[in-house]
């Protein structure tokens, strides 16, 4: 079942604060180390975690205001161009907050909690810019929490943490998740085969996608499914986010696949991460 929308803001609000508890942990000379996503330090993953706060924020307030073309400097793009976009942005402001990354995350994250505090029930519908395409302001608060949490995780994977996500934000990423996909999705060649999956997911409804040469489809879906993955709910959105491979998801026994093994596997090729 999903979140109620109106609870929406106070998952943000915990996320910040347990994202802001794992910085207030950092040494000075942690913010220099990888942060375990890309070529980015834990320097640079705050600032991003930090500057997006603004930015939704700025997309919120436009999206009350009826505007949903791209702000000045903004596109619409997606794949490996919203993954190079993201790393460019991060590349020119991690050094752009000299308070430090505590202090930026705490402010810009107030300011976006003041935004979200003024949202009536009939405004989580509203569509918004997101350089993936228009959305919706629901969708957009469950980015929030989605990079807040799942960039926390990735922290604390880079510091050799036993690193878990919290009961909430697997609820929030659930229903995320579908949105995710159809982000990522990359079109295959002209007369590839339709893969069929079913992923079952504990203490969730399934999820069953047919996966076309050029577009996806989600559940009232009658074919067979060529590959069937079963999951806790964790590990579900861990391997859809792209930070589990299949082989570790298997290893972990957090994750069991029947059917197709070739089609189970060729998954990820076509969601890859962003």
């Amino acid at each position: 079942m999903s979140l109620e929308d109106v609870r929406l803001p106070s998952v943000a609000e915990e996320e910040t604060r347990q994202f802001l508890r794992l910085l207030e942990g950092l040494s000075p000379g942690d913010y220099s180390a990888p942060s375990g996503v890309g070529e980015w330090t834990r320097r640079d993953l705050a600032a991003h975690v930090a500057g997006s706060a603004r930015t939704y924020a700025g997309w919120i307030e436009r999206g009350l205001d009826g505007v949903i073309e791209p702000p000045r400097g903004r596109s619409f793009v997606r794949g490996q161009a919203a993954t190079d976009a993201i790393a460019a942005r991060v590349g020119s402001t991690g050094e752009a907050f000299p308070e430090g990354p505590v202090a930026a995350l705490s402010e810009l994250s107030a300011g976006l909690a003041t935004v979200l505090t003024r949202l009536r029930p009939e405004d989580y519908s509203r569509p918004l810019f997101h350089p993936t395409g228009v959305t919706t302001i629901r969708n957009l608060v469950r980015f929030r929490i989605a990079g807040l949490a799942l960039h926390g995780w990735d922290m604390e994977i880079g510091l050799d943490r036993d690193a878990h996500l919290s009961k909430t934000a697997i609820e929030v990423l659930y229903d995320w998740s579908t949105h995710w996909l159809g982000i990522c999705f990359t079109p295959a060649e002209a007369g590839s085969p339709t893969s069929v999956y079913h992923f079952e997911i504990e203490g969730q409804p399934g999820l069953k996608l047919a996966v076309l040469p050029g577009e996806v489809f989600f559940d009232d879906i009658e074919s067979a499914p060529d590959a069937t993955f079963v999951f806790d709910a964790e590990m579900y959105v861990l391997f859809v986010a792209g930070r589990v491979s299949y082989d570790d998801a298997i290893a972990s026994g957090r994750m069991q696949v029947d059917g197709d093994e070739a089609i189970a596997r060729s998954f990820r090729d076509r969601f890859p991460s962003l």
